[in-house]
């Protein structure tokens, strides 16, 4: 039996709500954060404020484009 046939195995064994502990655990551990992306982002947003700012991004109210 592979490890992870294993560990799921035992899995089943526990409690539901100790199941639920087990993958929220798990899931955590899934959820790190991308430096590379947040990085590339952060530089896109800078660009598109710097852009606003300068006048070279066209704009237009609220208004309009709810009015669309």
């Amino acid at each position: 039996m592979a490890i992870s046939e294993e560990l799921l195995t035992e899995a089943m064994k526990l409690k539901p709500f100790e199941r639920l502990l087990f993958i929220q655990t798990l899931n955590k551990s899934l959820d790190v954060p991308d430096l590379s992306i947040s990085t590339i982002w952060a530089k896109e947003i800078n660009e598109r404020v710097l852009s606003y700012e300068s006048g070279s991004l066209p704009s237009i109210s609220l208004n309009d484009f709810i009015a669309q």
